[in-house]
C-alpha cells in the first residue's frame, strides 16, 4: 500500500498531496507528480507564477539567446512607448512636481544686499483710507507716491521699480512731471494675450524702451510661477509696446548696460553685451516641459529663499509706513534696486503660486531681478545659474538604463532577493543623483523618465522570465 495520492473534491485543480504512510515524521510534501497536474490542469497566468515563487515553490529561469533578444525587444517598445507619452505631457505633472521637490532641497544662499522691497501694506492703505487720500485702480494715491520717489531717489539708487499698475494723468500732474524726468524710474504696463488682458502704458514713455518694461508672469498649467520672461518681440501692435520685461530692465540698469544699443530682445545675442543666459533659454521641450508655448525669450526662475520663505530674499524690505517715518535711515537706497509694490491682499489680487508655496508679486519680481542679476554677472567659466540637462540626454539614460536594468534581471532572475536589493539600490541612487545635481551644479534633471522606465523593464524581464519557469526535479 506504500504511496496514496489524495485529493480535495471540493477543488480538482489543488496540487495533489502525497502521505508517507511509512514516514514516522508525518510531514505532507508535494510531489512532482502533484505540481505537473497543477500546471496541466490549469491556466499559466503571471498571477499564478508570481503566487508560485511567493510560496517558495523552487523555480528556475534560463533565458537562451532568443528569449534574451525577445525581452529586449520587449522592453525596447515599453520604453519608447513610455518616451511618447512623455512627449505628449503625460508625465509633466509629476516631473515639476518632482522638479519643485528639488529646488526646495537646496540649501539657503544668504540675502540680496542689492534689493531693496517697498511695498504698500494693508495697514497702509488703511492709513491712507484715514487720511482721506484717494486711490486709483488699486493703486496708491498720488501724494503719498510722489513723497516716496522724492525720498528714495533722493539717495542717489541705481534703479527704481515702480510695480504699480496706474493712470498717469495729463503733463500737469506733479506725479506725471516727477516720474517723466527721473529716468532711473522704470515703470510697467501689461502685455495682452501673455497671461494677462493688457494694460496700457503712458504715451509719452512708449517709446522710451529702457523707462517702461512689461510685467506679465508666467503660468504653467497649475497657475505656479517657474519661468520669467526676458523680453518678448513684435510687440508694437500691442497696448504695452515694451519688448523688454520689468524684471530684465532693472538688472540691465543696475549692471550699468547702454540700453540704447540694445533696442529688441534679439540683440542680447550678440557675445559682446556678454549678457549670459541665452544658453538657458526655454524651448518648447525643456526639462519637463513638453511642448509649451515658448514665445519670446524665457529662463527659469532660479528662487532663493531664506529661512524656507520667497519674503525674505533681502533683509531691506519696508512698509510704505515706514519709510515715510522721518526717523527712517534712507541712505540705504544707495546704489541699489528699490523695487516699490503691493502686498497688501484686500486691495488687490497680489498673491502668486511659485514652487515654494504663494508669495506677493512684488516678491516673486525681486526673485527675477536678482536671478537676471546673477545670470549676467557670472561668466561662462563659473556659471551656476539654473539650467537643465538637454532632451537628447534625457532620452539617451531613458533607453540605456532600461537596457542595464533588463541586463540586472536577466543575471539575478533566479535571485529574487538580490534582485530587489540590486533595483532598489539602483532606482534610489538614481533619484539620488538628480538630487545631488541640483544642490551642487544647480542642474534639473529631470530623472523620473528614467526611473519609471528602470522599475517597468525589471518587473517585465521578470514576468517574462516567470512565464519560462521549469520545476526543479
Amino acid at each position: 500500500m506504500g504511496r496514496e495520492k489524495h485529493f480535495d473534491s471540493d477543488n480538482s485543480d489543488n496540487p495533489s498531496v502525497d502521505l508517507d504512510a511509512d514516514s514516522n515524521s508525518g510531514n505532507i510534501q508535494a510531489t512532482s507528480a502533484g505540481r505537473d497536474a497543477y500546471v496541466a490542469g490549469g491556466d499559466l497566468t503571471v498571477v499564478k507564477l508570481f503566487i508560485n515563487l511567493v510560496a517558495g515553490n523552487r523555480k528556475t529561469v534560463a533565458f537562451n539567446r532568443t528569449e534574451t533578444i525577445t525581452v529586449f525587444a520587449i522592453n525596447f517598445f515599453i520604453c519608447f512607448a513610455l518616451v511618447i507619452a512623455r512627449i505628449l505631457g503625460v508625465f509633466e505633472d509629476i516631473e515639476l512636481a518632482h522638479y519643485d521637490h528639488l529646488l526646495q532641497s537646496r540649501a539657503e544662499v544668504g540675502m540680496e544686499d542689492q534689493l531693496v522691497i517697498i511695498s504698500a501694506s494693508d495697514r497702509d492703505y488703511a492709513q491712507q483710507d484715514a487720511e482721506g487720500e484717494s486711490q486709483k485702480l488699486g493703486s496708491y494715491s498720488d501724494r503719498e507716491l510722489i513723497l516716496l520717489l522724492q525720498k528714495v531717489l533722493l539717495n542717489n539708487p541705481k534703479a527704481v521699480g515702480l510695480d504699480i499698475f496706474r493712470p498717469y494723468g495729463k503733463s500737469a500732474d506733479p506725479l506725471y512731471s516727477l516720474l517723466k524726468q527721473e529716468d532711473k524710474v522704470v515703470l510697467v504696463c501689461e502685455v495682452e494675450g501673455f497671461s494677462g488682458e493688457g494694460l496700457k502704458a503712458p504715451d509719452w514713455i512708449e517709446k522710451d524702451q529702457d523707462r517702461i518694461g512689461f510685467n506679465n508672469f508666467l503660468y504653467d498649467y497649475d497657475q505656479t510661477v517657474r519661468r520669467a520672461y526676458v523680453g518678448i518681440e513684435e510687440n508694437k501692435d500691442s497696448k504695452c509696446s515694451s519688448d523688454f520685461s520689468f524684471g530684465f530692465l532693472l538688472a540691465l540698469k543696475y549692471l550699468n548696460y547702454d540700453l540704447s544699443e540694445i533696442s529688441s530682445p534679439a540683440q542680447i545675442e550678440d557675445d559682446r553685451y556678454n549678457i549670459n543666459i541665452l544658453d538657458k533659454l526655454l524651448s518648447p521641450f525643456y526639462g519637463a516641459y513638453q511642448g509649451i508655448d515658448s514665445s519670446g525669450f524665457q529662463v527659469l526662475i532660479d528662487y532663493k529663499p531664506v529661512h524656507d520663505k520667497l519674503e525674505n530674499l533681502t533683509d531691506y524690505k519696508f512698509d510704505f509706513s515706514e519709510v515715510m517715518d522721518a526717523s527712517f535711515d534712507a541712505n540705504i537706497f544707495t546704489e541699489k534696486i528699490v523695487l516699490i509694490g503691493i502686498s497688501a491682499e484686500t486691495v488687490a489680487p497680489s498673491l502668486v503660486d511659485t514652487p515654494y508655496g504663494q508669495t506677493n508679486r512684488i516678491s516673486v519680481q525681486a526673485h527675477i531681478v536678482s536671478d537676471f542679476i546673477a545670470r549676467m554677472s557670472q561668466s561662462k567659466q563659473d556659471d551656476r545659474t539654473l539650467t537643465t540637462a538637454s532632451q537628447p540626454i534625457i532620452l539617451f539614460f531613458t533607453f540605456l538604463m532600461s537596457s542595464f536594468s533588463t541586463i540586472l534581471t536577466i543575471k539575478l532572475v533566479n535571485r529574487q532577493f538580490l534582485l530587489v536589493l540590486f533595483a532598489s539600490f539602483l532606482e534610489i541612487s538614481l533619484l539620488l543623483f538628480s538630487l545631488i545635481a541640483m544642490i551642487l551644479f544647480n542642474i534639473w534633471i529631470p530623472i523620473l523618465i528614467i526611473v519609471i522606465s528602470s522599475i517597468i523593464s525589471i518587473i517585465s524581464t521578470q514576468v517574462y522570465g516567470l512565464s519560462l519557469a521549469k520545476d526543479v526535479k
